[in-house]
């Protein structure tokens, strides 16, 4: 008996020990990858799941002390290993992740799904522009980096717009770090206000987002990602003098330890402006000086909270000159105008738990642009705008990793918006709700989908469904087929529903939908219309504008030397906006106001190459076919409606859908080509980049409203821009570059380009 309860006592101390000691199982150990430690890697063993640190470090307690350890990361093969725990605490050491990339220079982009992926891994046609390329190309404002990216033009409309896939300005979201940029003027956000100084990269993401990002994302996004700070202390000045008495200078300065990081970045930008058109008083583009303070911090309060801060002022005046008639004289104007653009974005991150993380956004932003003209002679007051808009948007994001295949993303938010002007009779406010989930699955290996909503509720509107879902599939490992399909929307802007305006120069009268029914009122009490076309009392509500898209494509690389993309698209519009004339007034000017039109559509192809010729030299082309239509007038042609005047014989003949060249101001053929070569010592970098852009219709001549002549085309044009840059010591980078090498002009269509431009910049890095 007494044997029986000593081996009964032995069995259970042994089993309390056993238990105390699976308790005390801790694995530890670092992840690596090609360029150092790993963090943020997933480290999982049976159901514990840890995230390494900054050092790729991870610590693991468990119970269970057989199985196998799974690593995870973006960018990386699987790695699996067995462990037999015989120890209390286990040492792995340096586990070492091999690159599942097929191109070494894939990037990781953020746009396109709201998470980190890697871009070849993206189903959506999405490109970045790097920190390098920013530099060699020797470029200083956002508008000058995109012009020279395949499918992108820039316009020039109320400031210096884009347009993506042949879709206007105003269909294409501007971001900084995630968060939409305001104050545009007609529709165009003018990218000139934008500096790349201190920026990371240039996400692009083309074709309707709206499931993730809502209104004004229906062409498609561009975020620019601001820098990160490194471990230590870091510090870049910067200069730069150029043509036209052009001048920059900025300052960044960053420091990041374990728990805290910041940067700020300063920006100066000066120039005398510049005239394209002799016969014009005044500058084409206006001197001016502006500019822009940023900064970014963080603070880790515990390993699982993480505070953060992010503030953006911009402000710019300028000066040009101008002239009116007025009783048969000629007087002379000075012309001022400031601009402001502020904005204050807290943030809070909270790891919930291993696989699951949450983060508080909220973005206060202001801007405002005040233009007055004076006379010259006297100084007295000729006309002044004012106008003031204010956005405030509130957001929770919440990231789930359910496991080593699938992640959720879902959101909700609140916006809030006014805007205070001159041309608009009260004060309108837009409110809005939205919320949103995507779903990102690797099905198989090598079959991943990504699937979205998001509803939309907007005070002035019906609320939106938009829905989207993408397909990658890897044929082999260095081929990828991507598809994906989704709807777009782009609510009605303040102008379209609340403007209130009369060109005080030329009398015409612009009116938003609902202001324009007693404004005609007005105008017809006072004795000011000669002709009433459409009655405004039988307008209806526009509603918003919608889009459908589809992007197929096709990614090849070969040696990790060469890649090629080839993506075939086609947008649909539908309840197009646009303004359309009601009434003539007795000046023999138009009344207008806003209509849903029919739908237009736009299709084509985008092909790019990228070729490391040899070690430090990049050769990169893309070509881009695009056509865009315009339905309503493709219907209207068929049926035989549509006429024009024959020069030779003054008769009216119909016009044959061959004739019809589709929206103004797109180019059929584009495309670009790009050098970028380093020596081998790295002391030396040069580039040469040509755009192409072919000819383009930009004038109704014989007044059908439609682009169906030769002699409503302007030809095409070839830009080339060159820089050389060299490091005489390590710190120092000194760069040389011509812009518009053979002095291309364009003086009463695109204002953004000045002519040949010379310059000169120095980087000096302090650490």
């Amino acid at each position: 008996m007494l044997i029986k309860l000593l081996h009964l006592t032995l069995i259970f101390v042994l089993s309390s020990l056993e238990m105390l000691y699976a308790k005390d199982v801790i694995i530890k150990g670092k992840v690596l990858g090609d360029e150092g430690y790993l963090k943020g890697a997933h480290v999982k063993w049976h159901q514990s799941i840890v995230i390494t640190d900054s050092t790729g470090s991870f610590t693991l307690k468990s119970s269970q002390n057989e199985g196998k350890i799974i690593i995870t990361h973006l960018g990386y093969e699987r790695h699996e290993q067995s462990l037999s725990i015989t120890k209390p605490i286990i040492e792995l050491g340096a586990i070492e992740l091999k690159s599942n990339r097929i191109w070494s220079n894939s990037d990781v982009v953020v746009t396109a799904t709201r998470t980190s992926k890697d871009m070849e891994s993206v189903a959506q046609p999405v490109s970045v522009v790097s920190k390098k390329e920013l530099a060699q190309s020797g470029s200083l404002r956002l508008n000058d980096i995109l012009m020279e990216q395949v499918g992108i033009t820039l316009t020039s409309d109320h400031g210096t717009g884009v347009q993506m896939q042949g879709m206007d300005a105003d269909y294409s979201l501007i971001l900084i770090d995630g968060q939409p940029v305001i104050g545009r003027t007609s529709g165009t956000l003018d990218l000139t206000r934008i500096t790349v100084g201190n920026i990371k990269q240039i996400e692009i993401v083309k074709g309707p987002s709206s499931a993730l990002w809502g209104s004004d994302a229906l062409g498609g996004v561009i975020n620019i990602i601001t820098e990160k700070p490194k471990t230590g202390f870091t510090s870049v000045v910067s200069s730069r003098i150029g043509s036209y008495g052009s001048q920059d200078y900025s300052l960044e300065t960053a420091y990041q330890n374990d728990k805290l990081s910041q940067s700020l970045f300063l920006n100066g930008n000066t120039s005398n402006g510049y005239k394209l058109n002799p016969n014009i008083v005044g500058n084409t583009v206006p001197e001016f000086l502006n500019y822009t303070a940023m900064y970014k911090g963080s603070a880790t309060l515990t390993n699982r909270v993480e505070l953060g801060l992010r503030a953006r002022l911009y402000h710019e005046n300028q000066e040009n000159k101008g002239q009116i008639i007025e009783n048969d004289a000629i007087r002379l104007l000075d012309e001022r105008a400031k601009q402001y653009d502020y904005s204050l974005i807290p943030t809070l991150k909270i790891n919930l738990n291993s696989t699951q993380k949450m983060e508080f956004i909220h973005n206060s932003t202001w801007f405002g642009n005040t233009s007055q003209i004076n006379y010259a002679d006297n100084g007295s007051v000729y006309s002044e705008s004012p106008f003031n808009q204010r956005m405030h948007r509130s957001e929770l994001q919440w990231d789930a990793f359910w496991n080593s295949q699938a992640r959720t993303t879902s959101g909700l938010g609140y916006t809030y918006e006014t805007l205070e002007a001159d041309r608009y009779v009260s004060k309108p406010v837009f409110k809005s709700y939205f919320g949103f989930t995507q779903l990102d699955w690797d099905i198989t290996s090598n079959v991943n989908i990504t699937a979205g909503l998001r509803g939309d509720y907007h005070s002035e509107y019906s609320g939106e469904l938009s829905p989207k879902f993408g397909l990658r599939y890897e044929l082999k490992e260095n081929l990828h087929i991507k598809m994906s399909i989704g709807n777009g929307f782009k609510a009605p802007e303040f102008r379209q529903l609340f403007l209130n305006f009369t060109n005080p120069t030329s009398g015409y009268s612009v009116f938003g939908t609902s202001t324009v029914e007693e404004s005609v009122q007005e105008l017809q009490e006072r004795g000011e219309l000669a002709l009433v076309l459409i009655d405004a009392s039988t307008l209806q509500a526009i509603q918003a504008e919608r889009s459908f898209s589809i992007n197929v494509g096709l990614d090849y690389s070969y040696k990790n030397r060469l890649r090629t993309k080839v993506n075939v698209f086609r947008n649909t519009i539908n309840n197009l906006i646009d303004s359309q004339p009601i009434a003539i007034k007795t000046n023999n000017q138009s009344v207008y106001t806003y209509f849903n039109l029919n739908e237009i559509y736009t299709q084509g192809i985008e092909a790019e190459l990228h070729w490391d010729v040899i070690p430090g030299v990049s050769l990169m082309s893309g070509y881009s076919y695009l056509q865009a239509m315009d339905q309503q007038v493709i219907d209207q042609i068929n049926s035989g409606a549509v006429y024009r005047r024959n020069s030779s014989t003054n008769i009216d003949e119909r016009v044959q859908l061959a004739d019809y060249g589709g929206l103004f101001n797109r180019s059929r053929h584009s495309g670009t080509l790009r050098l970028f070569a380093t020596s081998p010592d790295k002391h030396w970098e040069t580039s040469i980049r040509l755009i192409l852009r072919g000819r383009y219709g930009f004038m109704d001549k014989n007044n059908n409203q439609i682009l169906d002549q030769d002699n409503e085309y302007e030809k095409g044009y070839t830009l080339t821009n060159i820089s050389l840059a060299n490091y005489p010591i390590k710190k120092l980078r000194v760069q040389l570059g011509v812009d518009n090498l053979f002095d291309f002009t364009r003086p009463n269509q695109l204002s953004f380009l000045p002519g040949r431009l010379y310059y000169i910049q120095l980087n000096y890095n302090f650490k």
